[in-house]
């Protein structure tokens, strides 16, 4: 009779739903997990390298212009080079992975300042080459020209740093948050699920005892 498999319907319904909301809510928090990772810990990294590249480069910097001998300085000035290579590298990456748009506006002075340094960089290089180191030196100089785009970029890359790490923060805090919704929202819809069942069987009950 329609009565006894109207309720088994009834409950497989109720079990159903319980799943489609159980994988609807992790699938939800595996995306949050996966963008946390690509878009927050991965360009956090990427930011890291960023710094520590530049800052070997400046050392490459100094170590060119001290050095006499040319093949000292053609040693130095190949790898700051190689160091430039790698910062165009892990700047395309670190792009790649802007989400917001205040980390857009940072990367662009970050962008524009290391266009200023390069400038400064390629006059560095020659004064080496010409063993003007006084010349050179007085250009790196916190008053200097080269001084002066070195601290802006230096300033620029700490600023994506902070923005990401803020940006990593508030994301993990959502991430919480969310993960929270979705344990209330499952206890909830599991409470229901068993309430319904136990109504079922109630009537269930009810309608078996019942004399035909």
């Amino acid at each position: 009779p329609w009565w006894m498999i109207a309720p088994a319907f009834f409950l497989a319904v109720i079990v159903g739903v319980v799943g489609a909301v159980g994988i609807t809510n992790i699938k939800a928090l595996d995306q949050s997990d996966t963008g946390l990772y690509e878009h927050m810990t991965v360009p956090i990294a990427q930011v890291g390298q960023i710094s520590t590249a530049f800052q070997r480069m400046r050392v490459n910097t100094r170590d060119m212009i001290i050095a006499n001998d040319p093949v000292t300085i053609k040693e130095n000035s190949d790898k700051i080079a190689e160091r430039q290579a790698e910062l165009d590298t892990l700047s395309a990456e670190f792009e790649s992975r802007i989400v917001s748009d205040e980390m857009r506006t940072a990367f662009n002075e970050f962008a524009e300042a290391r266009n200023n340094y390069k400038g400064s960089l390629t006059e560095l290089t020659a004064l080496a080459n010409q063993n003007q180191d006084a010349q050179a030196f007085a250009l790196m100089a916190e008053t200097g020209a080269a001084g002066i785009a070195a601290r802006a970029e230096q300033d620029a890359i700490a600023k994506m740093v902070d923005l990401k790490l803020a940006d990593g923060s508030a994301k993990s805090t959502a991430n919480t948050v969310q993960a929270n919704s979705v344990v209330t929202t499952m206890i909830i819809v599991v409470l229901i699920g068993v309430l319904m069942s136990i109504g079922l069987g109630f009537f269930l009950g009810s309608t078996i005892s019942k004399p035909i």
